[in-house]
């Protein structure tokens, strides 16, 4: 084989492998997000010390924990819910697994709020301002970026 070609075949694969990496990049899955961006996020904006640091990962473990268990049970009054509602069950069940959900979920606001809570007392008072300019951003970094599907 010629050096030409030898070099025609190499620069051809690599403008192959370089068009799929851009592609790659370009129409990755919003599913493909970076699950530590919103606690990076955080930790940038309040300018946290190592202190700091390793109390914020411990009310993130404690959290995630106590978020989990609520999600369970959220799901499983979901599935215990449409089939009572919607193959015409009985009424004051329904009633009874609405009243049940909607507690959950209330109680999952309440466990979020009761995190940044505790994130808030770990602030040193120079950290406040920032703080409280990162609460006005807290539903837009942790709002789900799931496409929307047509239905």
């Amino acid at each position: 084989m010629s050096k030409v070609k030898f070099l025609t075949i190499l620069c051809a694969a690599l403008a192959i492998i370089n068009i799929v990496l851009i592609g790659f990049c370009l129409l990755r899955s919003p599913y493909m997000k970076n699950d530590n961006a919103p606690k990076t996020y955080i930790l940038n904006q309040l300018n946290l010390d190592e202190e700091q640091v390793a109390q914020y990962d411990g009310l993130i473990g404690a959290h995630q924990k106590k978020r989990r268990v609520l999600n369970e049970k959220i799901m499983a009054l979901r599935k215990e819910l449409y089939p009572v509602a919607l193959k015409g069950g009985d009424v004051s069940k329904k009633d009874t697994l609405l009243a049940q959900l909607n507690s959950a979920h209330q109680d999952l606001e309440l466990l979020h709020l009761g995190h940044f809570e505790q994130l808030k007392k770990i602030c040193r008072i120079d950290q406040r301002e920032n703080f409280d300019v990162l609460v006005d951003e807290l539903t837009h970094l942790f709002a789900a970026k799931h496409p929307q599907k047509k239905h």
